[in-house]
């Protein structure tokens, strides 16, 4: 498989995975709101992203593997730094496009592994009540899949293709849960993965 090409703006490698997707929505952050503070815009793109605000602080630090003062310009004012466009700024693709591709990725995986269930399928989820009880297989039929946001869960959807839809990334990052009405009556959310087609 051919290796994906990099990202380059202005001189600066873009990195991959969740670190990219937080550089190209700080670009966006400071292209809407110029003179943003420093400690704002890392904050508010590692979250977008999901990334660890605590290893994050590589983005708004000047240094070689930073977008600081390439991607955007800081400036000192008062007792921090805000950040302002530059030339390259504008130059940064949409952020929800890598998004997406990352939460489809790791949905896609789980889904796969769950031999690809849909609304209305028979799911067996297997589990166990503590570390060394045997397995237990409970059954529940899927009635789709949730979206949560910051431990909220936003709405149901029913089918894959509904998250091909970049409004769907408007907020940043989410999980997705299925969403199954177990055999009793009870309703849960499972991982993905968890959630495995029952064979006929």
């Amino acid at each position: 498989m051919a290796k994906k090409e990099a990202l380059i703006i202005g001189g600066y490698k873009v990195p991959g995975a969740r670190g990219g997707v937080a550089v190209l929505k700080a670009c966006q952050l400071v292209r809407d709101n110029p003179g943003i503070k420093q400690g704002d815009l890392v904050d508010e793109a590692t979250r977008w992203a999901n990334l660890n605000l605590s290893t994050a602080t590589w983005i708004t630090t000047p240094g070689p593997k930073s977008p600081a003062g390439i991607l955007w310009d800081r400036r000192k004012e008062g007792r921090g730094y805000r950040c302002y466009p530059n030339e390259h700024t504008s130059s940064a693709p949409d952020a929800r496009v890598p998004l997406r591709k990352l939460i489809l990725d790791d949905f896609d995986q789980m889904w796969n592994a769950a031999l690809r269930p849909l609304p209305g399928d028979l799911i067996e989820w297997t589990y166990r009540y503590s570390y060394d009880s045997g397995p237990e297989v409970r059954t529940g039929l899927l009635q789709g899949f949730s979206i949560v946001r910051r431990y909220t869960k936003e709405q149901l959807i029913l089918s894959r293709d509904v998250l091909e839809d970049l409004s769907f990334y408007d907020k940043g990052n989410f999980h997705i849960n299925a969403h199954v009405l177990m055999t009793g009556g009870n309703r849960t959310d499972l991982y993905v993965s968890e959630a495995v087609k029952a064979r006929s």
